[in-house]
């Protein structure tokens, strides 16, 4: 079993300067989820899907229950793939500012430690349920039907090729591992390439 975000951990600063416009804790909102999506945890350098901010709590259920500071609060951010934004939308089945869940329907902040409870990969890096809010969350994030595994895989496969690499390295007058660091070496320069391409694709 392995965490959603990998090795990733996600952490929202707390010292920054408040703005009336959440678009523009863009910038902040990258560096501290690591540029990939804070639901899905697919790597924005691998994939072409855009990314936009979600309101944590809906912005629609702030607006109508009188909290419109949470809609350019940092705190109630979260850095999403369009898809996953897309998903979740205004569902807000705990209609609590306080309670997020209720320990069968809900959701659970992806920058909180919690988030791993509820939610993990199998080996094939499909994203899976540890709860009934897990459940909640995989049915209404589609995670089950989405090809997030496949994104997850590759950046797996290419972390382990650069640990591969950095030893076949210290062995390179060795002919067999000569011709595997050669093969390693155009794997590696088609993961760049599939990144640059990525919006070709």
């Amino acid at each position: 079993m392995a965490r959603v975000h990998g090795n990733r951990i996600i952490t929202r600063r707390t010292n920054y300067s408040l703005l009336k416009d959440y678009r523009n804790y863009r910038s902040i909102l990258i560096e501290d989820f690591k540029n990939i999506c804070g639901y899905c945890g697919k790597n924005f350098e691998y994939i072409s899907c855009q990314s936009q901010i979600d309101h944590f709590i809906p912005l629609s259920f702030c607006k109508e229950n009188g909290k419109d500071e949470l809609t350019y609060k940092y705190e109630n951010l979260v850095y999403s793939c369009s898809v996953c934004n897309r998903n979740k939308s205004n569902d807000w089945p705990s209609k609590s500012f306080t309670s997020h869940h209720n320990n069968i329907q809900g959701y659970v902040d992806p920058a909180s430690s919690d988030y791993d409870v509820h939610l993990s990969r199998d080996e094939n890096g499909s994203i899976i349920a540890n709860t009934e809010v897990g459940n909640y969350m995989v049915s209404h994030f589609k995670f089950n039907v989405r090809p997030i595994d496949i994104i997850w895989l590759v950046e797996q496969l290419q972390e382990k090729l650069i640990v591969l690499e950095k030893k076949i390295e210290q062995q390179m007058d060795n002919e067999s591992f000569k011709e595997f660091y050669i093969i390693s070496k155009k794997l590696n320069k088609s993961f760049s390439t599939l990144k640059e391409h990525k919006e070709q694709l």
